[in-house]
């Protein structure tokens, strides 16, 4: 995800984070992980390089390897929230037709 707006120096240091992410089904989970991005580029300044995913009871472990944001070079556009958030469609529909 990040190589699509940032390049990163091959000598960045870098940082374990984690959290769990629970949901209804694996489209709501994969939402969850990018909205989990997002929200710590936003709040933390941190930029995920790796993503390692295991299965919890429940839900699923998410260890994201982040590096500061200032070690990076904007090449494109900064993911927003909202562009996630449009994805999940599901979860906001609530009926067929509209009134």
């Amino acid at each position: 995800m990040v190589g699509s707006f940032a390049e990163l120096p091959a000598d960045a240091s870098c940082a374990a984070r984690e959290c769990v992410v629970a949901a209804e089904d694996d489209g709501r989970l994969m939402v969850a992980v990018l909205e989990e991005a997002i929200y710590r580029m936003d709040a933390a300044d941190e930029l995920p390089v790796d993503v390692t995913v295991t299965p919890e009871p429940g839900g699923i472990r998410v260890q994201f390897t982040v590096t500061d944001s200032s070690t990076a070079t904007q090449t494109g556009p900064y993911p927003r929230p909202s562009l996630c958030t449009a994805c999940d469609w599901p979860r906001t529909r609530t009926g067929g037709h509209a009134e």
